[in-house]
């Protein structure tokens, strides 16, 4: 039997911001959670907000099992890279956070 997975969505983005980088953080989104599916979490929290510097950032954290491979990372590097986009994986015992930070170019109407 599977246990549930408890999902939880913040979107700290203004709305026009949200609507604008929609299709790039979704790819990045549904990466992000098909990784931490494999690390069968019973928490994925997915967090979306505005930046300082008027791009925007998308957190995603899991209490699965640690990936180690680096492969899993550069999946979000492949997306990011093209747009000057920063990412950032934290790996330990308590789970995983895959933060991507993209410039406001990219998230611009």
């Amino acid at each position: 039997m599977r246990a549930a997975v408890v999902a939880a969505l913040l979107v700290l983005a203004s709305p026009a911001r949200a609507e604008t980088a929609d299709p790039l953080l979704d790819q990045l989104i549904r990466e992000a959670l098909g990784q931490a599916v494999g690390r069968r979490p019973s928490r994925i929290s997915i967090r979306v907000a505005d930046a300082k510097d008027g791009g925007a950032t998308m957190t995603v954290s899991d209490d699965g099992h640690p990936e180690r491979r680096r492969e899993s990372a550069e999946a979000f590097e492949e997306r990011a890279r093209p747009l000057s986009g920063r990412v950032q994986v934290d790996r330990g015992e308590a789970g995983t956070t895959v933060t991507v930070t993209l410039p406001e170019y990219a998230v611009r109407s």
